[in-house]
């Protein structure tokens, strides 16, 4: 259900390019926080999906709402080219190499996207009217590849997940829900932090370095989850060092891999790979099968996000037998989710719906 702004949706729905236009149509959707700038993009994009033969793609330029999560415009390329179906992502090519892979890739094909947030070349002052500057600061930074790109809107600045079928992504009730959900579980991890900071001033003023380091770990996931990524690895870190000194390697190994996880949102992807394999093997050296498991998965995760999806589908099934092995339903439901994407990915949308299947009714 999508009710109201039918002059904003009229608006992107029947913008059109000058006749002589050579470079895409750029529509920047701007609004106070809330104000439904989400809504709107992804509403007309699925509107104009018959338009866009090439696809619809969302592009979004940071992992987090921290400022250590605002990716770059060649990180965020190189995750565009694996999606369709070019080279696999490094954060080492340049503009003029993605340039032409994005050609060869794509050809002619119309292509929409929906970008989240503003990418920063296309970033503009509050209330400054000029269009034109918004477009002549794309043209001089080069964002995204130059050439046959859509021929109709692309929204910038709107929505925070890409639509995945035909219909609408979204409903207010859900999103309504889905906030106050998000609202009430942080209250809930702020809560814990406060508890767990008492404990973690017990520990120092008795010298248990041990719990010391649990106790860190514990509030870097709190920050973790709550969006504080640097707060996050400040604490990680510390923990490590902490279990390195003390040569705790359980604790070690759960620094490791909570440093690897931060990584990963920030789409630091090289980083995130070699902590966690130094967690992993760690692990597998403490033979500690739920946690071997768990980072596990999270390789899956990186190895799809990096467009690695043999490697990932690999991870993903000796999770998944790991977990089956344990009992652990709730582990084995996030393998068998994890491992659809990399089917629906790959092109395998019978095997992705089982896989979605099997994890829901898990």
């Amino acid at each position: 259900m999508f009710a109201g702004r039918d002059n904003e949706l009229d608006r992107l729905l029947t913008a059109e390019p000058p006749a002589t236009a050579t470079r895409p149509l750029v529509c920047l959707v701007t609004g106070r926080s809330g104000s439904g700038k989400t809504e709107l993009a992804v509403q007309a994009a699925h509107r104009l999906g018959e338009r866009y033969p090439g696809g619809r793609l969302f592009v979004g330029y940071r992992s987090n709402t921290g400022p250590a999560g605002h990716l770059r415009p060649e990180d965020v390329l190189a995750a565009v080219l694996v999606t369709v179906g070019a080279a696999p992502a490094t954060t080492d090519f340049d503009l003029d190499s993605m340039t032409t892979q994005w050609r060869t890739a794509v050809g002619d094909r119309p292509f929409l996207m929906v970008a989240e947030p503003t990418p920063p070349a296309l970033r503009a002052e509050p209330h400054r009217p000029s269009q034109r500057g918004v477009l002549r600061r794309r043209s001089r930074h080069k964002p995204l590849p130059p050439g046959r790109l859509p021929d109709g809107p692309r929204q910038d600045a709107a929505g925070r997940r890409p639509p995945p079928g035909p219909g609408p992504v979204a409903r207010r009730g859900q999103r309504a829900r889905s906030a106050r959900d998000d609202q009430q579980g942080h209250r809930r991890l702020r809560g814990g932090a406060g508890q767990a900071l008492r404990g973690l001033r017990i520990y120092q003023e008795q010298g248990n370095q041990r719990n010391e380091a649990w106790i860190l770990i514990e509030l870097g996931t709190i920050d973790r989850l709550t969006g504080d990524h640097d707060s996050a690895e400040d604490r990680f870190r510390a923990a490590l060092r902490i279990n390195s000194v003390a040569s705790d390697r359980n604790g070690r190994a759960w620094a490791r891999r909570e440093i690897g996880i931060v990584r990963r949102i920030q789409g630091r992807h090289t980083e995130a790979q070699d902590l966690l394999e130094e967690a992993l093997e760690e692990f597998r050296s403490l033979h500690s099968e739920r946690n071997i498991a768990d980072v596990l998965v999270e390789l899956c995760t990186l190895h799809r996000v990096k467009g690695e999806h043999g490697a990932a589908r690999e991870r993903g099934v000796a999770a998944l037998h790991k977990y089956q092995e344990l009992g652990n339903l709730r582990g084995a439901a996030w393998a068998e989710v994890e491992l659809g994407v990399v089917d629906a990915r790959t092109g395998e949308p019978t095997s992705a719906a089982d896989r979605f299947e099997r994890g829901r009714t898990t």
